[in-house]
């Protein structure tokens, strides 16, 4: 990319102190801070040891202690210890969440913030691993005493049972594909960013335990890779995009940037409405496998990647989590089931739909897909223009040199200053995507689904790269970068009626096959747009149901030809047999309502005896229209203009204290 205004800099030292100064500021790293990288182990400490009581501290600070189940008691009631929502202590170190819908499965934060559950048969055992790490708070709620009554020697399995039951039935129902949420960036109600890292969440400027957060839960997971600043690594988007320049891409100007714009978006997750795809080829020699590897550490351990898997295999191991999908060894077989079932997830995380699958006690489970995804491949496999559309397809060339001289220590603290890029620039993402949008737009040929996966990548390249909303010549260069009429994401793209259309005119029907000439339908065609001769070319069309036709009362030549394609036809269920446009015999063809969507004036509904007994219905094309448009003699529609590119720079919320985490501390320290 040439021409690129100046990245991000270093905030210059002022007199007064600068906005980014004054949030810096303001992030003070109090108590809550310091309990999200409390471990299970740290917090039993404050547990009293088995029959002691527990240390609480009334409002005038002074210390008083709670001998083990006496916490209910009226005595101890200034102390406000009990939850009137569940009537159980405050501090308890797990949340009872309710049942399911059968009323037979309990959910539970565990003492580590994952969302486990309990069966209806759960005993004493099932309530020790809730509360792993934290038995002693047990035996100080539900103390059992010995014969005596005199010593605690354990914990009231059978009383706690009972009090959970009590919870989960005041409760609301709780179905956990509503409220639970994985790894990765999120919304909350506001709109504001929630990052998800295993095992901390990043949520109003505060890093928090696992755990419920607005009316979500964000469950514990596996620790990734904290989002950080690195002074020596400043500006670090520049840093990364001079990298991936250094392949041999086949479009220099542009793969670079669409990769970098899709390493941002795919941080993003959740957060955002369209996660467009990325399909990478590249040649033997080309380094294909040298680039997946910086891209894997660029996500820092905040990604699901693999080779050659299955369906089943990435929406299970996702699971809740909305991180990166990284599929390698995509290669186009013969048999092409198992690319098919990673575009159905493509598409479904495209717009964040869900994927419901029966799980095997005869109930349903739900997959939250909100990942981005890049596949790659040697050779991309054919697919249709509809998965096409979601995604960028970026090319690789052979090359004698090794691309992008990084290590991966570089590359994952590169990741992780992105993620805090991407985090600090979430607040004001809409305004800056509705503002690529609209340049992009200015260019003849973008339609709504191009605008929704490119206009993504751009927004996503500008904010690795800079601080302040894009001007208007930065605007006119991404528009630019991605002119439809320049973008083979685009030009070799075809609707399924147009596809259908010319498999009909280029296909050879069984009729035709011992022909020496005129042996398809696009044939007989031209041989009738060549002479004029009707009667001939009505003897070729002889077997088939689709005829050359004319309208009533119009002249009988080829400005006024029209090609009749029927409903039904034996002849053309065969022609069609193994499509995607194929039909039952005796049955109406798919490929009627697929050529419906062509443009309407390119066709009439017809009626047509020609080949048969009985009239039968179908679609008439204007031939000489027809032609025209398969030759590329359509023109596209001009958009409108969408005013000015700039947006205003939304006033940033209270969440973009975030500009304030330069203190490296604030992430808790280290990975």
């Amino acid at each position: 990319m040439t021409d690129t205004p100046t990245p991000e800099t270093p905030p210059k030292k002022r007199g007064r102190p600068s906005n980014a100064e004054k949030m810096r500021a303001a992030l003070i790293l109090d108590d809550e801070d310091d309990i999200a990288f409390e471990t299970v182990k740290q917090a039993a400490r404050n547990d009293p040891v088995m029959g002691a009581p527990m240390r609480f501290v009334n409002a005038n600070g002074d210390e008083e202690f709670v001998p083990p189940g006496e916490w209910m008691r009226d005595e101890w009631a200034h102390l406000d210890i009990v939850d009137p929502e569940t009537n159980l202590p405050r501090n308890m170190p797990v949340e009872i969440l309710g049942m399911d819908a059968k009323g037979l499965t309990t959910y539970v934060i565990n003492t580590k913030g994952m969302v486990v559950t309990l069966p209806p048969n759960a005993g004493k055992g099932h309530f020790d691993l809730v509360f792993a790490g934290r038995s002693n708070y047990l035996t100080w709620l539900f103390p059992r005493y010995n014969k005596k009554g005199t010593k605690v020697v354990g914990w009231e399995a059978d009383e706690f049972k009972r009090a959970v039951a009590d919870v989960a039935g005041w409760s609301d129902v709780y179905d956990p594909d509503d409220s639970l949420r994985g790894r990765g960036m999120w919304r909350d109600k506001f709109g504001n960013p929630v990052y998800h890292a295993g095992d901390a969440i990043l949520h109003g400027g505060r890093w928090k335990k696992p755990g419920r957060h607005d009316k979500h839960i964000y469950s514990a997971r596996t620790r990734t890779g904290r989002p950080r600043l690195y002074e020596d690594l400043n500006p670090a988007g520049q840093r990364c995009y001079d990298i991936l320049r250094t392949w041999n891409w086949e479009r220099p100007d542009l793969d670079p940037v669409l990769q970098l714009g899709w390493v941002m978006t795919a941080k993003m997750g959740a957060f955002l409405f369209r996660r467009p795809a990325v399909w990478l080829t590249g040649p033997r020699g080309s380094g294909k496998s040298y680039l997946q590897g910086f891209l894997r550490s660029l996500m820092h351990e905040a990604l699901l990647a693999s080779s050659n898997a299955s369906q089943a295999y990435i929406y299970r191991k996702l699971g809740q989590d909305c991180v990166p999908v990284l599929v390698d060894e995509q290669e186009s077989k013969a048999d092409t089931a198992l690319t098919d079932r990673l575009l159905d997830l493509v598409r479904a995380s495209y717009s964040g739909d869900d994927l419901g699958r029966a799980d095997k006690d005869g109930g349903t489970v739900t997959f939250t897909l909100r990942s981005s995804f890049l596949a790659s491949s040697i050779a991309k496999p054919s697919t249709e223009a509809s998965d096409d559309s979601r995604m960028a397809l970026l090319s690789l060339r052979a090359t004698d040199k090794k691309g992008g001289a990084y290590t991966h220590d570089e590359a994952y603290r590169l990741g992780q200053v992105l993620t805090y890029r991407a985090i600090r620039w979430a607040p004001r993402w809409d305004a800056l995507l509705e503002t690529i949008e609209k340049a992009l737009a200015l260019k003849k040929g973008h339609t709504p689904r191009s605008l929704d996966t490119f206009a993504p990548f751009m927004a996503g390249f500008h904010i690795a790269l800079y601080d302040q909303m894009p001007t208007e010549e930065q605007c006119r260069h991404y528009a630019a970068l991605v002119d439809p009429s320049q973008l083979i994401e685009l030009n070799t793209q075809m609707d399924d009626w147009e596809k259908c259309m010319r498999f009909l005119l280029g296909a050879v029907p069984d009729l035709f096959k011992n022909r020496t000439k005129e042996k398809t339908i696009g044939q007989i065609v031209r041989y009738y747009q060549a002479c004029g001769d009707k009667d001939e070319t009505d003897a070729l069309f002889r077997g088939l149901r689709v005829s050359l036709n004319f309208k009533k009362n119009t002249p009988m030549d080829w400005d006024h030809a029209r090609l009749f394609v029927p409903n039904s036809d034996p002849a053309l269920i065969d022609l069609f047999n193994g499509t995607n446009w194929g039909s039952r015999k005796g049955n109406a063809g798919t490929w009627n309502g697929v050529l419906k969507q062509a443009p309407r004036d390119l066709y009439e509904d017809a009626t047509s005896t020609k080949g048969g007994i009985d009239p039968v219905r179908g679609l008439a094309f204007s031939l000489p229209k027809l032609i025209d448009y398969l030759n590329g003699g359509h023109d596209e529609v001009e958009p409108t203009d969408p005013g000015m590119f700039s947006a205003p720079d939304p006033e940033p919320p209270v969440f973009d204290r975030l500009q304030g985490f330069e203190d490296e501390d604030a992430f808790g320290g280290g990975r």
